[in-house]
């Protein structure tokens, strides 16, 4: 066979069936030849036709000629199908060649296909012919036990992201390697707690015990160096590891913000209390946490904490009581009735009744059901109403209730309505159904109805269809008969296949009868049923005859259902419909369908060579064909006509704008048409300059790089602005050396030029790129160029040359130029080149301009690199003589997290002494850093211990700086040393007016644990010391804003502090109110 009577062949079959022509082909060897005869094609599409046939041909040398195929389409498919047609010789063959991109690509497809040993073959070779630093991305892709020895190897360049992509493909190996790199931790590190949180993070589900096991222990030995605030504990929170965190954080005196209410009910109910009391401060999601508790855990949390829930007048919000036990329900209930604020606004006091049992509910309402407010009847019947959900056996009454009320105003009808409708449709048995129609039918004949109301009716009816199909059609049918359209909300989540199955047969005629005449009630039903009709033939049959009948503005949302939902029926009657009118192929379903589908109904006019006319067009213009997408599935017969219609759209010059781009974002999609009319869009004489952009802007998206000498051509004019950018995407494409070749050639003299082709020297990553950055760095350079240069360093900072230009840069008195050097960062750094940047680092920080300073500071780079020889102490120690305040508070904070929780104590003390000699005579900077440093240890109490302690030495010095020392001692001591401090001040007659008030301050403020809280104040209840005792007071305050609230034993102590002898507690305590006192 010719290789033209083969494409003659398969110019009529659609994608898919040529494919598998060409798998036929490629089982018989005898094809070789014409195999070969594709191979050398000169379009894509034939090459890729060559190699779909190695699918079976299995000819693997005919793959690796391709795989550096000018054009991206061949290339991208070489290298799929290397795995199935090349041996591992060839290729390991290909391996030295291909681009790191290229190569996590080919991994990824080895192990699709299973062949696990030549995946350890490559990332071998690769070990031997490649650079190391490409290493930690390849390793994920190992087998388990070639990672776990490479791992040991050369590793420790590994950046965050590395190894969250181990962590991702082999979880327990990464927990162990982080493991390994906590333990082996002689002093917390910045660097490794980013590692260790990255592999939590991106292991996300802990799917075996083991894995959960090494995660917990990974956070546990993070916790001995680290809070637990600063740890990612949210992945292995979410996954069944709840109760373990929970023990953790109630055996801590840290405060840890996680979703604890999402996983409460994963919680044993002894640990959970014992949470909520240490996590006093969080605002729990109360109803979140109690729907998802069995009832006796709710029962012990209402008894525990019900106090808490109270809001003023103490009234706890009706959606918790509604979740609780039917005792606990009922008393609460009848406690609101009594509340004298709440019954003095009925319409609020109302709801509580409908929580009493059926009669008493009964008796509070009777009184408001006749009232002649309508709102006071709204709310006692809508409370009624909801009362049945508690108490089954009276949904009978309530429904002979709402038909007595027949004539109820509308507003009335609305709150009766929505309250049925919220009613579980189980209530119902098929002996309330008449009573429902009754109710129904009373609404529909008042003359007031609203929209809203019959939006409510429309709930119920919807919500008992899948139960009582045959009456909710009834339902349905007078619905729309009244008012004109339905919605169905949400059916195709209440309904499963069985019972769409069971209750399609009834609802037949009714639909039926829609299909002629009640078009968009029809239209949303079938939206509404959605996936169900899978399990509804001739519900969807119904939709394919209405295709021809159905007004053309519904044809279209009749043929998105069909496609989206019946795909198989789709199928059939896409062609039968395209073949009776071709102005179908204008309708955007269509036009999908065709495109990825059904290539070969593409017919010349329907590709925009004659009018069409039809249903859709009139005929009278020609129409483009609207597709976006997937034309490399087209065979280039049908991309030439394709193209033709589009080249005629862009010669035409009284052609809006619009139109002209939508012509140029499809002409540079179709990968086998010679780009002729897109190249001469994009030259330099063409008036029409919004075209002449949008022309160059896609060149670079050319299939085979056909708009890179444009490209290049551009850099010369005032088109080089656009054009740059669009090239540094075509050559990224291409082969590195082939991309390294062409940027040698490209004219530097425009900045904006010189720029990008030093980015993209830097982004090629090849020696010889290196080498020509180098060259460029002895050059005069304009600034930006020599920025964009430091930039393009950051790949090559393992090589010793890179240094001494950064090291220049950083004494550089332009900013612009050393704010880049403050920016240099790269994960994979090893333990010389961070000492390096360190080096560099510690130059930009005695930078005379602040904003390098400053950038130094901010962009993390500080955070994120261990100063184990501290190279960076005394620059930033000189950093708090600033005057910028944003400057001199980030150098406090990163002297402190990184060098007082060092395990050297005369680094530690000579990093704190050495800043407060510093602060000390600048007391408005000296608060800036107290409170910065009280905010870095609000979550983080017990980890800080030895830094905090040498700072109260330094302040206890100065004893005007008593408030500021026991502000900060609340913050970030122990406990017990805070309340020791105070009670000896107190002794010493050392508390002042000035003193009290912050403490109490400090006490109303107070971040630590309720167990914490609760120590001090049972300390100081009864002191003898009325100073004491009205810190005690402030304490007291605190502790009721927590989970507890306001607590039967904390209202006695409250009392008792009213009459305390003390007129300095007394007086205060006389106006601290609990919710629901009473006068």
């Amino acid at each position: 066979m010719l290789s033209t009577q083969l494409l003659a062949e398969l110019e009529t079959l659609p994608y898919s069936t040529r494919q598998q022509r060409m798998v036929e082909l490629g089982r018989d060897s005898s094809n070789s030849a014409l195999f070969d005869e594709l191979e050398r094609g000169e379009t894509s599409y034939e090459r890729r036709l060559a190699l779909q046939s190695c699918a079976t041909s299995r000819d693997g040398e005919r793959v690796l000629r391709l795989i550096f195929d000018s054009s991206r389409l061949v290339r991208s498919m070489a290298l799929r199908m290397l795995p199935i047609a090349a041996t591992d010789e060839q290729i390991a063959r290909v391996i030295p060649q291909l681009a790191l991109k290229s190569l996590r690509r080919l991994l990824i497809y080895l192990q699709r296909h299973k062949r696990e040993a030549t995946v350890e073959a490559v990332i071998n070779a690769c070990i031997e012919s490649r650079s190391s630093s490409e290493l930690p991305e390849l390793l994920p892709f190992a087998s388990l036990e070639l990672a776990r020895q490479l791992l040991q190897t050369d590793f420790e360049r590994a950046s965050e992201n590395d190894l969250g992509r181990l962590a991702y493909w082999h979880t327990e190996l990464a927990l162990e390697y982080a493991l390994q790199l906590v333990r082996g931790l002689s002093e917390p590190d910045g660097v490794v707690l980013k590692k260790a949180n990255k592999v939590l993070d991106a292991a996300g589900a802990f799917r075996t015990p083991r894995e959960r096991e090494l995660a917990l222990e990974l956070v546990r030995e993070l916790n001995r160096r680290y809070p637990l605030a600063q740890l990612q504990l949210n992945p292995l929170f979410l996954s069944g590891s709840a109760q373990e965190l929970a023990e953790m954080v109630v055996a801590s005196d840290e405060v840890v913000k996680l979703t604890w209410a999402a996983r409460a009910h994963h919680i044993e109910e002894s640990v959970l209390v014992a949470l909520m009391h240490s996590q006093g401060h969080i605002k729990w999601d109360w109803h979140q946490m109690l729907k998802h508790m069995p009832l006796e855990t709710r029962a012990t949390l209402h008894n525990e904490f019900n106090a808490s829930w109270r809001g003023k007048f103490g009234i706890i919000p009706i959606s918790l009581l509604e979740l609780l036990p039917r005792d606990l329900r009922n008393a609460q209930a009848r406690r609101h009735l009594q509340i004298p604020d709440l019954k003095a606004t009925p319409a609020n006091w109302l709801p509580y009744i409908a929580l009493l049992p059926a009669d008493e509910a009964a008796a509070n309402a009777q009184p408001f059901v006749g009232a002649p407010d309508p709102i006071f009847r709204a709310a006692a019947l809508a409370a009624l109403v909801r009362n049945a959900r508690y108490e089954r056996h009276n949904i009978g009454a309530i429904l002979e209730l709402l038909q007595k009320r027949a004539n109820e105003q509308d507003p009335v009808r609305m709150a009766m309505l929505g309250a049925l409708a919220q009613l579980p449709p189980s209530i119902f048995t098929e002996e309330h159904l008449p009573a429902l129609a009754t109710i129904q039918r009373q609404a529909l004949n008042a003359r007031d109805l609203s929209y809203g109301t019959a939006a409510q009716l429309e709930r119920l009816v919807v919500a008992l269809l899948p139960h009582y199909p045959e009456w909710a059609g009834v339902q349905i049918t007078e619905l729309l008969k009244e008012r004109g359209s339905i919605s169905f909300f949400d059916l195709q989540h209440r309904l499963n296949d069985s019972q769409m199955r069971a209750i399609g047969p009834r609802l037949l005629p009714l639909f039926n009868a829609w299909a002629l005449r009640e078009h968009t009630p029809f239209i949303g039903a079938m939206r509404a049923f959605g996936r169900r009709l899978k399990a509804w033939d001739e519900g969807a049959q119904l939709l394919v005859d209405y295709l021809t009948a159905a007004p053309d503005h519904h044809v279209a949302a009749v043929a998105n259902i069909l496609a989206e939902f019946r795909g198989d029926l789709w199928k059939q009657v896409a062609p039968q419909l395209l073949a009776s009118d071709e102005s179908w192929a204008l309708q955007h379903v269509m036009t999908k369908f065709l495109t990825l589908k059904r290539q070969d109904l593409l017919t010349p006019a329907i590709l925009g060579h004659r009018r069409l006319n039809g249903r859709f067009a009139s005929g009278r213009t020609r129409q483009v064909f609207p597709a976006e997408t997937g034309f490399w599935r087209w065979t280039p017969t049908q991309q030439g006509l394709f193209a033709q219609t589009l080249a005629e759209v862009l010669y035409d010059t009284s052609r809006d704008s619009p139109g002209a781009f939508f012509a140029i974002n499809r002409l540079c999609q179709l990968p086998d048409v010679v780009p002729t009319v897109l190249l001469e869009q994009a030259q330099f004489s063409n008036p029409q300059l919004a075209w002449r952009e949008a022309a160059l802007r896609v060149l670079s998206r050319l299939d085979a790089g056909q708009g890179v000498p444009t490209l290049l051509e551009a850099l010369d004019d005032e088109r080089a602005r656009i054009a740059i950018y669009g090239l540094r995407r075509a050559l990224l494409e291409m082969p590195a050396v082939r991309a390294l070749d062409i940027l040698r050639t490209v004219p530097l003299q425009k900045v904006t030029v010189a720029k990008e082709v030093v980015r993209l020297l830097g982004d090629l990553k090849l020696p010889e790129a290196f080498d020509y950055l180098l060259e460029m760095g002895q050059r005069d350079l304009h600034r930006d160029v020599r920025v964009a240069l430091l930039r393009a360093l950051w790949e090559h900072l393992e090589d010793p040359r890179s240094w001494p230009i950064l090291e220049a840069a950083a004494i550089n008195p332009d900013p612009a130029v050393a704010t880049m050097a403050a920016r240099t960062t790269n994960p994979r750094l090893s333990l010389e080149s961070r000492s390096r940047l360190n080096t560099v680092l510690a130059q930009l920080l005695r930078h005379p301009d602040s904003r390098v300073r400053l950038q130094v500071l901010q962009n993390g780079a500080i955070g994120a690199i261990s100063d184990p020889q501290n190279q960076l102490l005394e620059p930033l120690l000189d950093c708090l003589d600033s005057k910028v305040e944003t400057e001199y508070l980030t150098a406090a904070k990163t002297i402190w997290s990184t060098y007082t929780k060092t395990r050297s104590e005369a680094v530690a003390r000579r990093a704190i002494e050495s800043t407060f000699k510093r602060l000390l005579p600048r007391r408005r900077a000296l608060t800036g850093v107290l409170n910065t440093y009280k905010q870095d240890a609000a979550f983080s109490r017990g980890h800080i211990t030895r830094g905090a302690q040498m700072v109260l030495e330094i302040l206890e010095c100065d004893e005007t700086l008593l408030i500021q020392r026991l502000d900060f001692a609340f913050a970030v001591s122990p406990v017990t040393e805070c309340a020791t401090q105070i009670e000896a001040l107190a002794e010493q007659n050392k508390i002042h007016e000035g003193v009290l008030f912050s403490l109490i301050t400090s006490m109303g403020g107070y971040y630590g644990t309720t167990v914490s809280r609760q120590y001090i104040f049972n300390r100081w209840r009864h002191a003898s010391s009325p100073i004491l005792r009205r810190l005690a007071l402030a304490l007291l305050v605190s502790l009721a804003s927590d989970t507890k609230g306001w607590t039967p034993a904390r209202i006695e102590a409250l009392v008792e502090f009213r009459s305390d002898a003390a007129p300095l507690l007394s007086s205060a305590a006389q106006f601290i109110f609990w919710p629901g006192e009473e006068e």
